[in-house]
């Protein structure tokens, strides 16, 4: 290699430009030539993928469409004035049998109108309890019930009013064609069993369609249903998709963008839809040698063409390079001549060219990057150190501010709660204090918890029903209340006193505004990964207005209001403590009572540490 080095820098300017031009005039040529081979190439295969994709809309719109058409076809067929009446009168006979000939010959045209007028029903079919009817254009195998087939077994299973089925060899008729079956289950007025109205669609016919869209030969087009089994019988294309299960699923597990399969030493191009009316996914494939047939083509058209244009290119390269160097070359001479007269002038090629001042200067320039870099450094460190000590500050801040809207509750309520005592001891006997002091004592135990700011929900559900209680016996029969909690639920964690304020909510403005009896309904849910405690009560509601305000309000997250202290004080505590996905949320209609709902997350004894790490623990 140094030897090559060393006679490249000793070879003359005219051996040194020809070949540096012929080689970046040679790689500028196959780079071009690549590039313009891949954008044929990407332009190719991108022409393939918006005919897969228009032919994808297509199948996917028609096939919406038709089979929406068909259920809507049940339906309107439920509805239809005479399909109903000469049911219902069939139904309601006092002996259905006697009069089954004169209700076939009133249900059969209903079913056959249908039928004509949809190309995919291969036949329509009305089970009653007291008896079954068609479309009179199949014949029913003999012995067949279907309140003994797999179809009933299935739609009993199911529950729905609505059900497809995968599929099957028809069981039904004797023709035993591969169909889909539809089917609709309903009830007449008046008579208690189910009916089921069971339409057919022909395989065969979706088929045809199918064969119908494919333009290109090499194209194949399955309808798989939710299993990821056929409906479409599969052409001699996508029949590999049948054969070969793991492909099939590797298909369906894509999602709805392009995807490159290998089978058998061949790529295919894959996609496949899912239909909005059933839960069926169109399946495309189309091998992509097919697809780059023509680009095997151009590919030898752009060979040949680079081969003559490089030979111009080296005719060309040579005669300019002489022309360029034919004046050094007559300078060389004129200083060997100045040489052998004693009139030499030095002339350091070798370490005084543009090269040798151009890595001078990069290293000048690295030296000055490395300095750079150690500033850098020197700086994010510093901004580490200042991030650190901003987040500290700020959970200090948050834990003065938890405690301080913590403490504003436990003076509030015992005021109220004092005032209550008092009031009893005023209007009645001293029996009942005892009762009160009880529940006011769990009150404040389960309030104070240790210093604890979350506690389980059981704990929580005790402390809002001593509140409950106490208020009870103030409010006698004026008030009710019901606690309905899951006992799944109860050992979940929450952030304690977050019910007693709305409870005493609903109360002040709600109940007790109201002249009627007041009840009062705690409940919890699960959704998720979300707990959400309900307080509901049937008092007097808020205005629209003023609930808009209070709505609006929540969602702000603004400050604890003299008017709506409960409520804020509440909300504010769980945003702090979980942040602005969690909090409160008011329901109400006027007059008729008002629900307020706490959104908190799902917390396990083995989350806990997760949300006590720096306040509990404080």
């Amino acid at each position: 290699m140094s030897r090559l080095s060393t006679a490249f820098r000793n070879a003359n300017l005219r051996t040194k430009l020809s070949l540096l031009v012929s080689a970046a005039l040679l790689a500028s040529l196959l780079i071009s030539q690549v590039f313009l081979y891949l954008y044929v190439a990407g332009t190719i295969e991108q022409q393939a993928r918006d005919s897969a994709d228009t032919v994808m809309t297509q199948v996917q719109t028609y096939m919406d469409s038709q089979l929406r058409s068909i259920v809507e076809r049940l339906f309107y067929t439920r509805l239809d004035s005479s399909f109903d009446e000469a049911l219902t009168d069939y139904l309601l006979a006092d002996t259905p049998a006697a009069v089954s000939g004169v209700a076939m010959s009133r249900l059969s045209p209903c079913l056959s109108l249908h039928k004509v007028t949809e190309p995919l029903i291969n036949s329509l079919f009305l089970y009653t309890p007291e008896g079954s009817f068609t479309d009179m254009g199949l014949a029913v195998a003999q012995g067949y019930r279907f309140e003994d087939s797999a179809l009933w077994q299935q739609l009993e299973a199911s529950g729905n009013y609505i059900l497809w089925g995968g599929r099957q060899t028809d069981q039904i008729f004797i023709t035993h064609r591969q169909v889909v079956p539809v089917m609709y289950r309903f009830k007449v007025d008046g008579y208690g069993g189910a009916c089921v109205l069971l339409a057919n669609i022909d395989c065969s016919r979706l088929t045809e369609y199918l064969l119908k869209m494919q333009t290109n030969p090499t194209v194949g087009l399955l309808i798989v249903d939710e299993q990821g089994q056929p409906v479409s019988n599969p052409d001699q294309v996508s029949a590999f998709l049948t054969q070969e299960s793991q492909l099939l699923e590797q298909v369906l597990g894509t999602g709805e963008d392009f995807v490159t399969l290998h089978y058998a030493g061949e790529d295919y191009l894959a996609t496949q839809r899912t239909l909005a009316t059933v839960p069926w996914r169109i399946v495309y494939v189309q091998p992509e040698s097919a697809i780059f047939d023509l680009l095997t083509k151009v590919r030898l058209v752009f060979v040949l063409v680079s081969a003559a244009v490089l030979v111009l290119m080296l005719v060309q390269v040579k005669q300019i390079v002489h022309s360029v160097t034919q004046p050094l070359s007559s300078l060389s001479a004129c200083m060997r001549e100045s040489e052998q007269h004693s009139t030499l002038q030095p002339f350091d090629y070798p370490y005084t060219n543009e090269v040798g001042m151009l890595t001078q200067s990069y290293n000048r320039m690295l030296a000055h990057i490395d300095a750079l870099l150690h500033e850098q450094e020197n700086y994010i460190q510093q901004l580490r150190d200042e991030k650190e000590r901003v987040q500290l500050e700020q959970q200090l801040k948050r834990r003065a501010e938890l405690k301080a809207l913590q403490a504003q509750i436990n003076p509030h309520f015992l005021y109220n709660t004092l005032d209550s005592i008092r009031w009893k001891a005023e209007m009645a006997g001293a029996s009942d204090i005892s009762q009160m002091i009880t529940a006011l004592a769990t009150l404040f135990r389960i309030g104070l918890s240790r210093g604890r700011e979350i506690i389980t929900l059981s704990q929580e559900m005790q402390h809002v029903d001593s509140y409950l209680r106490i208020q009870k016996l103030r409010y006698g029969s004026q008030l009710d209340y019901e606690i309905r909690i899951p006992q799944e639920l109860l050992p979940l964690y929450t952030v304690k006193l977050i019910l007693q304020p709305l409870v005493e909510n609903a109360i002040y403005h709600g109940i007790k505004e109201s002249d009627a009896p007041g009840l009062i309904t705690i409940t919890a849910r699960r959704t998720g990964d979300v707990l959400e405690l309900l307080v509901a009560d049937n008092g007097m509601g808020i205005p629209p207005d003023r609930l808009a305000m209070l709505q609006a309000d929540l969602r702000r997250g603004l400050s604890v209001s003299d008017e709506g202290y409960g409520i804020f004080n509440v909300n504010e505590r769980i945003r702090l403590y979980f942040g602005a996905d969690y909090g409160l949320t008011l329901e109400s209609e006027y007059l008729h009572g008002t629900t307020a709902t706490a959104r908190l997350p799902c917390i396990t004894e083995q989350e806990l540490d997760r949300y006590v790490s720096f306040i509990d623990r404080g």
